[in-house]
């Protein structure tokens, strides 16, 4: 189970290009999964340790996520591997930026209370995200974590 504590990725004028906005998103997005797995397989306690990843509509949004699931008795457990992530869109000006990210979800398994395995069998192996990022006082933040619903790029 990953242990590493929240490190934030710092955006200056020389990595605000493409490729070093590109290389910050995807350090915040692999940081932002190893303590998603962490939180879920603490049965879903301690989710404040994400805040530092997400903008505070995210944030929100997560929170009532992990509510929910822990008020159904539901956690996840197993690794989560992000295996690919590349550029949709950028826009330096307003320091943005949108990603496809190809996450396998084949050893995560949603389980209950008694430690039983309830995962939908309708649930893919791989499913293609689409994170959407934006710079926040020098400091890549994750604005929504949406899938996509196109053709996948795993």
């Amino acid at each position: 189970m990953p242990t590493q504590s929240p490190q934030e990725t710092s955006v200056t004028q020389e990595t605000l290009n493409e490729q070093g906005l590109v290389r910050s998103a995807e350090a915040t997005y692999r940081r932002y999964l190893n303590d998603l797995e962490v939180v879920s397989e603490a049965g879903n306690e301690g989710y404040s340790r994400l805040r530092s990843y997400l903008s505070t509509a995210a944030y929100e949004e997560e929170s009532k996520s992990f509510e929910q699931l822990s008020a159904r008795g539901l956690h996840t457990t197993g690794a989560t591997k992000l295996i690919k992530f590349q550029q949709q869109s950028a826009n330096l000006r307003d320091g943005k930026l949108t990603a496809y990210a190809c996450i396998d979800l084949s050893d995560v398994r949603l389980v209950n209370e008694a430690g039983k395995d309830v995962t939908p069998k309708s649930r893919p192996g791989r499913q293609t995200f689409l994170p959407s990022f934006a710079v926040r006082n020098r400091r890549v933040i994750l604005m929504e974590n949406g899938t996509w619903a196109g053709d996948s790029i795993c």
